[in-house]
């Protein structure tokens, strides 16, 4: 079965935000070596605002839920 375009879209996006916040986690990890421990709020905040995006590109995009509707006249 093929995949929606809001599904692949999602993938990508939800991808990117696991980039970001694992990067932000590292970045965390380095600063404790450092001995100045500070949690990157801005950097996970910024990878859920991007895993919503795409999530709502998923609901927007997906044809399959638009597709089980009858058409109303």
């Amino acid at each position: 079965m093929t995949e929606s375009w809001g599904e692949i879209l999602y993938q990508a996006v939800a991808t990117i935000a696991a980039l970001v916040a694992a990067i932000a986690i590292l970045n965390f990890l380095y600063n404790i070596g450092e001995g100045e421990p500070r949690v990157p709020l801005a950097a996970l905040g910024l990878a859920a605002i991007i895993w919503l995006g795409g999530l709502c590109c998923r609901s927007v995009f997906d044809g399959s839920e638009a597709d089980s509707h009858p058409v109303r006249h």
